[in-house]
């Protein structure tokens, strides 16, 4: 008897359950939207608009390939050397990047498969930028003193390598596991082949870079800083998409393959590099130097015909300035790589914990946010033509830009103006990463105009202490960082650890463009 109306008391309570079930489901939709509920963001509305991003920054490419192909714009072989050396830098910007983040989604999966848990995939991804700490001070002695020879060979050597171990990281991870347990001997080989293909990449993107910098002319040296910047983040954006494309064409289901395929069509594309680096790099810079010493001579007669004075040449400058313009470039790398990542993994983690949004479309909206900053970042350098903004009215306007742009952040801004926090989130997105681009490019532009070669504020040790700080401090150090802020405090932490990052960069910048101002002529500035 006793049993009878136990199970009639459970019978009861699952019905009661059942009836209590839709109001509880309705106060969680309206608390915590889901991406069915929320018009315009739906996934095929989401795959179209990065449909339609894709082809405007091919347009927008295009566009600017073209014009940089015309004759006027390149009126002897040197000018030529100058684009060759520009587009094998933004062409290893882009792959690299690529090649670092396509792992992150699968990494899990693999390492899981393997016996393995989150550290070990962790492992993998960041063995990518383990062997920075050596790799870019070999780079500074392999480049002094510069040697266009041997630079060359290291390149199209290194440029190899990074493609070689990228299929070979395909290879261990597609190799069937065998009647053994080889976990882990494949996990060794794994983290093996990313700090090969890490080491060789930052040897190979940092020399390259340094060689197109050392013959751009200061006139084009931020749109080169420009494209160069939106390279690294469309690599971050193409990596989590060329991963779920590799994927669905091949119909891939499980985790080596996954991992894999991306891996090797990276290293495919890297390898049919190496025979274009290597025709195309030149084995002399002295002519394409001579010419940017011509140029560079009537840029700054044009400045001093405009400001009435100059202090540009050596014996007038102030070295205080000189030297804290090199410093506030290294500090504004770190800031705006810690800004970056944080949003990146700030947003993913959002979509992800309180909006219960799918994987999948996590990686379609970080990537579609990165995307379609790229035509706008080129859409404000054409308006920063047409109104011939200078360098320090154009970063000042764009750093004041990213650091309102923070404030959509605020938790409950989004859901009182448009319905949902999701929408002010990929908005700040939208405004944050072009701001941070255009920025640090006129300060890149600015740390190889006011360097100082043969000491320790050349251009050279800039871009050394530069990536030094964003691949360990910015890239390894953020994420775990931002992951404990947002859920040991909330989310209006992290909105005001933004702000004040932001802010902190207002002031760096304006700082440094009254350095700008001074040595280019105008009134002296305060000290930095």
């Amino acid at each position: 008897m006793s049993q009878s109306r136990v199970a009639a008391a459970a019978v009861q309570g699952r019905a009661l359950a059942t009836e209590a079930a839709p109001s509880r489901n309705k106060d969680l939709q309206v608390a915590m939207p889901v991406l069915p509920r929320l018009p315009g963001l739906s996934p095929w509305v989401l795959c179209t608009s990065l449909a339609a991003a894709i082809i405007a920054v091919g347009l927008v490419s295009g566009i600017f390939l073209l014009r940089r192909l015309k004759p006027e714009k390149h009126d002897g072989p040197e000018s030529l050397e100058v684009f060759h050396c520009q587009m094998l830098s933004i062409a290893s910007a882009a792959l690299g990047m690529s090649g670092y983040i396509s792992p992150i989604a699968t990494a899990y999966d693999m390492t899981a498969s393997l016996g393995f848990g989150s550290a070990a995939s962790g492992l993998v991804i960041g063995a990518y930028y383990a062997l920075a700490l050596p790799a870019l001070p070999l780079v500074l002695w392999l480049t002094r003193p510069w040697n266009q020879t041997r630079c060359r060979t290291i390149c199209v050597s290194c440029a190899a390598l990074v493609g070689s171990a990228q299929l070979g990281f395909m290879a261990v991870a597609i190799a069937p596991s065998g009647k053994g347990n080889y976990g882990a001997l494949r996990l060794a080989l794994l983290v093996s082949m990313r700090l090969l293909m890490g080491f060789a990449e930052i040897v190979f993107s940092t020399i390259i870079k340094l060689m197109a910098q050392r013959i751009t002319p200061q006139e084009q040296l931020v749109n080169f800083q420009a494209q160069y910047n939106s390279a690294v983040v469309f690599g971050m954006a193409l990596g989590p998409l060329l991963s779920s494309a590799v994927c669905m064409s091949t119909a891939a289901h499980s985790s080596g393959p996954r991992i894999g395929y991306p891996s090797g069509v990276i290293g495919f594309l890297l390898l049919c590099m190496v025979p274009f680096a290597w025709s195309l790099i030149p084995t002399d810079l002295d002519a394409s130097l001579h010419a940017k010493d011509i140029k560079d001579g009537l840029h700054v007669g044009a400045a001093k015909a405009s400001i009435g004075h100059a202090r540009v040449a050596a014996g007038d400058v102030d070295r205080a300035l000189r030297k804290g313009i090199w410093r506030a470039a290294v500090f504004y790398e770190l800031e705006r790589t810690v800004s970056q990542v944080a949003i990146e993994v700030a947003a993913s983690l959002i979509l992800e914990s309180e909006f219960r949004w799918p994987p999948a479309c996590i990686g379609l909206a970080a990537s579609s946010g990165c995307l379609l900053g790229m035509p706008i970042n080129e859409l404000f350098l054409i308006a920063r033509r047409s109104l011939d903004w200078s360098d320090e009215t154009s970063a000042r306007f764009c750093t004041m830009m990213g650091a309102v742009g923070t404030l959509l952040l605020w938790p409950g801004l989004g859901s009182w103006l448009l319905g949902s926090d999701i929408v002010t989130i990929l908005l700040a997105e939208l405004l944050i990463f072009p701001s941070i681009r255009t920025t640090k490019s006129i300060m890149d532009a600015a740390s190889v105009e006011f360097a100082m070669p043969g000491t320790s504020f050349s251009q050279e040790h800039c871009l050394v202490a530069q990536r030094m700080f964003s691949f360990t401090l910015g890239r390894f150090a953020t994420p775990p960082l931002t992951r404990w802020l947002i859920h040991d405090y909330g989310r209006l932490s992290y909105m005001h650890a933004q702000l004040c990052l932001n802010l902190m960069g207002c002031v760096t910048i304006i700082k440094t463009t009254q350095a700008f101002r001074y040595l280019r002529g105008g009134s002296a500035p305060t000290r930095i």
